[in-house]
């Protein structure tokens, strides 16, 4: 038996492959998504149609629904809520960091 003398996998830790900036900015955004959960009005509360309906929309931009399809005040209550806009940005500044990694590791 060997004493782990193979070779050891590079490993993706987002926590430490973050710049102090991309950090701020990801505690930033995480919260805020909670700040704009909060201040949803009731009526259109987390668990309500119009919320559902604005995070399908939110998850599938080609789609031709007839509230996202107009310019009405119906079209903008139906549009991206801000939780989802956030949680774009999150994904993205992601999938930023991790693709910085790879070519800095040398992982395609």
């Amino acid at each position: 038996m060997g004493k782990g003398k193979g070779q050891k996998v590079m490993d993706f830790d987002l926590a430490t492959a973050m710049t102090k900036k991309e950090n701020r900015k990801l505690t930033k955004m995480e919260c805020m998504v909670n700040y704009h959960l909060a201040r949803v009005p009731f009526w259109n509360g987390k668990e309500s149609v119009a919320m559902a309906n604005a995070e399908k929309c939110a998850a599938q931009p080609q789609s031709r629904c007839l509230p996202c399809a107009g310019r009405g005040p119906r079209a903008r209550a139906h549009a991206r809520s801000p939780p989802a806009r956030t949680r774009e940005m999150i994904a993205s500044l992601k999938t930023k960091v991790k693709n910085r990694w790879e070519e800095q590791n040398g992982i395609y």
